[in-house]
This record gives C-alpha cells, sequence and structure tokens, in this order.
C-alpha cells in the first residue's frame, strides 16, 4: 500500500501539522511521521499531559488523518476501532501478544509499549476529521529506558529480542487503523463487535 506521508526528522508533535492540516481541508489518508518527537503528548495524568519518550530513530510516531462519516456521538465506536486496529497489525508484525489497556495504551507482557491519541474535529452534526495520534517503542534498547518508567514500559525489540522495520511497520499498523475505523463507520458506530475485538 503507497502512503502519502510528510517525514520530519525532528518536530514538536506530529499531532500539530496533522490538526491545522485536517482544519483545512486535507484530504483523508495522509500520514505525518518523524525520527524525534520534542514535545509528544502521551496520556494525562492528573489534569497533566505526560511527555512521550522515545529517543530519535528508535520509534514509530506518527499522525493519521482520516474523515470518517459519523455522528459525534459514535465516536467512541473510531476510538476502540483505532486501538484494536493497531493492536491487530503489530501482532500480524511480531508475532506478539499485545493487550489494550483503558484508554488507548497498548501493552506487551504487562508493560507499555504505546499510546494512541484520537482527537475529532465535528461539524454540522458530524465527525468532520480524525486525527489518530500513535507513538510505539519500536528498537529501543532496555538501556535506553529512563529510570522511572524503566519497570513499566517495553518495546518491540525488548519483548522480540530482535529489530524491526519501522517502514513496514508503519504500513501495516496504518492499513490496520484505516481497515477498522472502515468497518466501524460502515456498521454506523455499533460497538458491539468492536466492544468484543476490544475486549
Amino acid at each position: 500500500m503507497a502512503l502519502s506521508i510528510t517525514w520530519y526528522d525532528q518536530i514538536d508533535s506530529t499531532q500539530n501539522p496533522a490538526m491545522k492540516a485536517a482544519h483545512e481541508g486535507a484530504a483523508a489518508g495522509h500520514v505525518w511521521a518523524t525520527d524525534h518527537q520534542t514535545a509528544g503528548r502521551g496520556r494525562r495524568h492528573q489534569g497533566a499531559v505526560r511527555p512521550w519518550h522515545a529517543p530519535p530513530g528508535s520509534g514509530l510516531m506518527f499522525s493519521l488523518l482520516l474523515r470518517p462519516a459519523l455522528p459525534p456521538e459514535r465516536a467512541s465506536a473510531l476510538t476502540l476501532a483505532v486501538a484494536v486496529g493497531c493492536a491487530r497489525a503489530l501482532e500480524e508484525q511480531t508475532g506478539l501478544a499485545v493487550q489494550l489497556k483503558w484508554p488507548n495504551d497498548l501493552f506487551i507482557d504487562h508493560r507499555k509499549v504505546g499510546g494512541i491519541l484520537t482527537e475529532g474535529i465535528v461539524a454540522d452534526g458530524r465527525t468532520e476529521a480524525l486525527v489518530v495520534g500513535v507513538g510505539i517503542n519500536v528498537n529501543l534498547a532496555a538501556a535506553d529506558l529512563p529510570e522511572p518508567i524503566e519497570a513499566i514500559a517495553t518495546s518491540l525489540l525488548i519483548a522480540a529480542g530482535r529489530p524491526f522495520d519501522r517502514l513496514a511497520l508503519l504500513t501495516s499498523v496504518v492499513r490496520g487503523v484505516r481497515d477498522a475505523v472502515d468497518a466501524a463507520v460502515a456498521r454506523g458506530g455499533d460497538l458491539g463487535e468492536l466492544a468484543d475485538a476490544w475486549e
């Protein structure tokens, strides 16, 4: 699958150009990716957004623009779909068992390997755009994990004992997310099957 990618050697967060493009009417399917984020956004903790730690060249960090035609009240289905699509793609490419933790954390062996951030744009009662931000620890060595998170984080390299081609992973994860979101939209945002898959 050919991808339309804007690549940055370094950027604060790939979500920023992706959200800007989404507001400006950019077409669905474009990817903004980087070797290094200086202000990548992790999950919220006690009202603050935790930074996403990844040394240059070690992770997979990107944002994908989608334009699903669903009402906002069905947007929760898209969040679940994105997580399921990511997990399935990683399992397919690595052979590792990936678990999901609410709201959008990716775990391997009970340690966090990645995170997902979804931001939507709603207009005229429809979800006009969905920007999916993904950060995955790929070729991060155990020695590169800072002390505060070394006991709770991992990488594909650590879990599998071998490095991975980040471009191949990017292609697979983007395809997995697209397929899962398309399926959710085709079902009108029905959570039944998606919730089962998430569980």
